[in-house]
């Protein structure tokens, strides 16, 4: 779940709204999971900050440094990773 606000009182607002709703369901969260007002978070595979979205760029790095598709199954492979 995540829960933003273009300021910390927006952010504490709506934060407030979805534990209300999460414990009127009976949803338990995992506290240790949890991350609460950070600046930045990666989320499937993307890094989402005040800045925009963006790819992860550990994601980034590990597909520039993957070796060139030498055949149809590599081509594949690489087609499969990517999506």
């Amino acid at each position: 779940i995540v829960v933003y606000g273009s300021t910390q009182g927006e952010h504490d607002d709506r934060l407030r709204q979805v534990l209300d709703t999460a414990r009127k369901s009976n949803l338990k969260l995992n506290r240790d999971k949890c991350e609460f007002s950070v600046n930045q978070l990666t989320f499937i595979g993307d890094m989402i900050s005040q800045n925009g979205i963006s790819p992860d760029p550990k994601k980034v790095t590990a597909i520039r440094n993957m070796a060139r598709p030498a055949c149809k199954q590599d081509v594949q492979r690489f087609l499969g990773m990517i999506n």
